[in-house]
């Protein structure tokens, strides 16, 4: 038996601020004596089909929005922060707004869960501030009247954000989630990962050196070509406060939680990632292998400063070097 870790999921539809709120939360918490981790749900599901002309993100049947696959990552980031000497983990993020949060997909998390809401008129205001091209408003409004419609008796605490500022929305997240560190139990362990296989493309470079625009770019036209593709941020599974003395840049944590997003994206029907983030020199590139043991790792360091250059073009200057690492 093991300790489930406490998890914090704050979750609603687009332009209530739970990302925001998570954050902030995460940075106001975590310290000396309570390490802990964060994790945007949305950084663990880019795991899409090649682009059709009616869909530029076609999904499963049976998994919309990757609301599944998204789950079991977390479950697994959740393993591998309690490893990693974590106390708890904050997330953010969308969930199924017709049927929740599946608890059976999260065996590693004791899990407490808040929902935050806004006005339909506030959400408009706020996404119009956040100016995102192609957000689908019409479908950000759905799920949340769906949310609204719906609740969810095991899960339903409710926060309304509606006109309050970050620290209003935090006193009332902060008064329905007291305690929630405190609700680790007993779970069983879980079986032994499977190994990884496949090829998986690590732009590895500084920030900001436009790295995650190449990467995304990378990814993009590996999607184009057919491929049906991921993408991982590095240090968008990485953060965990205070690191460890034996891990002082988290490098093990993102390993892990690398290793373990490839096995899903693979068992989803991927055939490649592309991951980006940063390493600095030959022995924390070896974590990484080391993680990955029998995956076609390729490391790629060249040419990912802008320096006025689109990113699609060194996108494709750097899949001209690397094609044979890939389907």
């Amino acid at each position: 038996m093991t300790r489930a870790l406490p998890v914090l999921w704050l979750y609603g539809p687009s332009g209530v601020g739970k990302t925001t709120a998570a954050w902030e939360l995460f940075t106001r918490l975590s310290g000396d004596a309570v390490p802990l981790a964060c994790v945007d749900i949305d950084q663990v599901g880019m795991c899409y089909g090649p682009p059709t002309p009616e869909n530029w993100s076609p999904e499963p049947a049976d998994d919309p929005v990757r609301y599944r696959l998204k789950t079991v990552n977390l479950d697994a980031v959740a393993a591998n922060a309690r490893a990693s000497g974590a106390v708890g983990l904050i997330v953010g993020g969308i969930v199924d707004p017709e049927h929740g949060i599946d608890a059976g997909l999260l065996p590693n998390v004791a899990l407490t869960a808040i929902r935050l809401r806004a006005e339909p008129e506030e959400i408009l205001r706020r996404l119009a501030v956040r100016g995102r091209p192609g957000e689908p408003i019409d479908e950000v409004l759905r799920d949340a009247a769906a949310l609204d419609r719906v609740g969810f008796p095991r899960l339903d605490v409710c926060v309304d954000t509606t006109g309050l500022s970050v620290d209003e929305v935090l006193e009332q997240v902060s008064k329905h989630a007291e305690g929630w560190l405190a609700v680790g139990t007993e779970s069983a362990a879980g079986p032994e990962p499977g190994t990884a296989s496949g090829s998986i493309l690590w732009l590895n470079g500084p920030r900001p050196a436009g790295l995650s625009a190449v990467g995304y770019q990378v990814y993009r036209q590996l999607r184009l070509a057919g491929s049906r593709a991921a993408y991982l941020d590095l240090e968008q599974v990485g953060f965990l406060r205070p690191a460890s003395a034996a891990d002082p840049r988290n490098h093990r944590f993102k390993a892990a939680n690398l290793a373990s997003a490839w096995r899903t994206f693979q068992a989803s029907g991927a055939d490649c990632l592309v991951a980006v983030g940063t390493a600095e020199g030959p022995d924390a590139e070896a974590v990484y292998a080391a993680a990955l043991p029998s995956v076609a790792l390729t490391i790629s360091g060249a040419s990912l400063e802008l320096e006025g250059r689109l990113a699609d073009v060194i996108a494709r200057e750097i899949l001209a070097k690397i094609t044979v690492a890939f389907p």
